[in-house]
């Protein structure tokens, strides 16, 4: 793209107004605050102390299912041969539909793509991540 005159001009004047509101707010924040000679010291004020946090036993460990994030997601139809999975991310789930042959992830609207084919293929790799990933599969009618 080429800037006209008048843009580069425009810019430029920015540039300078910009640059000297910058030194004018630093050479502000140097000049000291004045202070009045006739303040009377008072008694130092004490400062309270943090309340000690409880302590909590730890007689129940935390079950392994249950510390691991769980996802839920979807799938849908959007053309005759290509379906949309929209799930939160999972290595796991990522790296399923990486290993589909027609797989694709579109970043902007955070939807991996794939053909209608492989739907049961990544059916059965997400089937073994339950219970902490749900996928929605799409209606049997529509995967024949």
């Amino acid at each position: 793209m080429v800037l006209t005159e008048e843009q580069k001009a425009r810019m430029e004047e920015n540039r300078r107004k910009a640059m000297s509101k910058r030194s004018e707010k630093s050479v502000e924040s140097k000049i000291p605050p004045v202070v009045s000679s006739r303040l009377v010291p008072t008694a130092p004020t004490a400062t309270p102390r943090p309340k000690p946090l409880p302590s909590f036993s730890a007689s129940f460990p935390p079950s392994s299912s249950s510390s691991r994030k769980k996802i839920c997601g979807h799938c849908r139809l959007v053309s005759v041969d290509r379906f949309e999975v929209k799930i939160g991310f999972h290595e796991g789930v990522v790296s399923a539909l990486k290993s589909l042959k027609t797989a694709s992830y579109s970043p902007k609207e955070r939807v991996w793509s794939a053909g209608v084919e492989e739907h049961d293929e990544l059916m059965r790799r997400v089937a073994g991540m339950r219970p902490d990933v749900m996928l929605e599969p799409l209606p049997r009618w529509i995967v024949r």
